[in-house]
């Protein structure tokens, strides 16, 4: 009896190998709506009126969520903040503070791309506030500056809006002007502006003229995202509707994050495993709410697993690494011109027909 329990207790643990890549299935590769097309017409037409930029970009997937269409849109803007929002959620990755360097280099680099600030849930507005006293001192116009806020879909445009009214306004300004939710799409045309600095009754802002005044924008698609794991990425980070990429997807994907992470993430659940399936199974039953055996648990522990990661409970780590390649790579698609859905399909057709020409003719 001793010696079969002491070979079990010497024998080493099975060591938990994380896939290598993930096999996307196939998923949705286009969430460009109507009002995200009127929404970068309506940005490019009344350009010419503002003062300055500001683009968000979520810092869990910086280089994601730098959208090509803006970026053309924005090119012969000088005056650019670029704000990584979201910081929070990334606060627990080791190469946290290299991320926020290699962006920074980067900026310092590349001339137009705009000045990068570092933005975190509940933090103070004082260094952004004072970045728009400044460009308004030097903008030096009677009416005001004018500043939109631009980006993706739910990369907390409306959320830095209401953060510079209530921290610039003081007790004055009231705390939300712009409308918010966990989901995008909730602005969907542009806004009226919304004065955060100076004006008559603050002076003590030397702000010339009437004030700094924000104008919130609909977030902005892209056409088409010929990468499905960029399109996983953006749905993970709830740039995209619920239902597009359905919650199981999602969840493997951040299975195969969460084990190259830290399979710790989870284990309050179950033993690292590469099985989605039997992970959902696991937090269907622990989480006391579900029945294992109910018909459909897999999609409510899927869907309460992404939910507990979009607020940071299930790790706060980046979706993408930032480094010189990944910044490379994330240019060179700049470059390319964004295509439709129905201009991928047709460019599709036509290769799939050289295709079936080149066998004919290899045969004939």
């Amino acid at each position: 009896m001793c010696s079969t329990v002491c070979s079990l207790a010497d024998t080493p643990k099975q060591h938990f190998t994380p896939r290598i890549s993930f096999d996307t299935p196939q998923i949705r590769e286009s969430y460009f709506i109507g009002h995200h097309r009127a929404a970068l017409r309506n940005i490019e037409a009344r350009l010419s009126d503002i003062g300055l930029v500001i683009e968000c970009r979520d810092a869990r997937l910086p280089l994601t969520s730098w959208n090509p269409m803006l970026e053309n849109v924005l090119s012969n803007c000088t005056q650019r903040i670029v704000a990584y929002t979201k910081c929070d959620l990334i606060s627990e990755s080791p190469h946290n503070g290299n991320i926020q360097a290699a962006l920074g280099r980067f900026h310092a680099s590349r001339p137009g791309s705009g000045k990068p600030i570092f933005l975190r849930k509940g933090m103070q507005a004082t260094n952004l506030l004072n970045m728009l006293r400044d460009y308004a001192a030097n903008a030096e116009s009677l009416t005001g500056l004018r500043i939109f806020v631009v980006g993706m879909p739910n990369v907390g445009k409306s959320s830095l809006i209401n953060m510079l009214r209530g921290q610039g306004m003081g007790a004055g300004g009231k705390a939300k002007v712009a409308p918010t939710a966990n989901y995008p799409g909730v602005t969907r045309k542009l806004s009226s502006p919304v004065r955060v600095l100076g004006g008559k009754t603050r002076p003590q802002d030397n702000v010339p003229g009437e004030g700094v005044f924000v104008i919130d924008t609909p977030g902005v698609f892209i056409p088409y995202v010929a990468d499905k794991e960029v399109m996983l990425k953006l749905a993970l980070a709830h740039g995209i509707r619920d239902g597009i990429v359905p919650y199981e997807t999602q969840a493997d994907y951040l299975l195969y994050k969460m084990n190259h992470w830290n399979p710790k993430l989870y284990e309050h659940f179950c033993p690292p495993t590469n099985d989605v399936m039997e992970l959902l199974s696991a937090v269907a039953t622990k989480t006391g709410r579900l029945s294992r055996a109910a018909p459909g648990h897999e999609h409510h522990a899927a869907a309460w697993m992404v939910s507990q990661w979009r607020s940071g409970k299930l790790g706060r780590y980046p979706l993408e690494e930032v480094n010189k390649t990944t910044i490379q790579t994330a240019i060179e698609n700049l470059e390319d011109p964004a295509i439709s859905l129905s201009q991928a399909k047709k460019l599709a057709k036509e290769a799939r027909q050289e295709i079936i020409k080149a066998r004919r003719k290899a045969h004939s």
